[in-house]
């Protein structure tokens, strides 16, 4: 009886799920010194892309915000991530190397880096969307912050509601959700 409602549930989530490829998904990755991040992010030439969100993660900053793909510092620099119907790239620092990857449509031109597909030509995704609820905020000066981070300020873009989510893209094989392709900040409204 318990086997059936697990394959039941599991067919209802592959009912709204397509297979995907290399034929219609880019997924690369790869590492850049951290002292030639500032220039190196320059070269995406990121404007333009339809990426137009960007979370910016520093040691004690946290910067979420539409359209700035310049940190203010890239020494102290964390964490990444520029993302929207454009692409997700992700940035994620270890000492001195900053590793990255990517993930977007099939005809997005990432720099220079080593190919998911180029190592795994027969691989297969199967492709579901998503929404997740960012923290609760509270309102101030016009903006909407996050009360529960300590010292950090997180402050989320003004999205009109009072809770803010983000749309997504999951790619899952074998039962595993393989990568995330952020797309999207909405307002979510409490009625839904």
């Amino acid at each position: 009886m318990a086997s059936q409602a697990v394959n039941e549930r599991s067919e209802a989530l592959l009912a709204d799920a397509r297979k995907v490829g290399p034929a219609d998904l880019t997924i690369c990755g790869g590492s850049v010194a951290a002292d030639d991040l500032a220039p190196w992010l320059r070269d995406w030439r990121l404007t333009g892309r339809n990426m137009d969100w960007t979370l910016w993660e520093w040691y004690d900053d946290i910067e979420l915000s539409c359209g700035n793909h310049t940190p203010e510092r890239t020494d102290l620099l964390e964490r990444a991530r520029m993302f929207g119907l454009g692409g997700d790239l992700a940035l994620r620092r270890d000492g001195d190397r900053v590793y990255w990857h990517f993930i977007g449509p099939a005809e997005a031109t990432p720099p220079d880096g080593i190919s998911f597909w180029s190592r795994n030509p027969d691989a297969w995704f199967w492709e579901s969307d998503g929404s997740a609820l960012l923290w609760g905020l509270t309102g101030e000066a016009g903006q909407r912050r996050e009360a529960r981070v300590a010292g950090a300020r997180l402050t989320y873009p003004q999205m009109g509601r009072a809770r803010t989510s983000v749309r997504f893209k999951a790619y899952s094989a074998g039962g595993q959700v393989a990568f995330v392709w952020w797309q999207q900040l909405e307002g979510h409204d409490h009625a839904r």
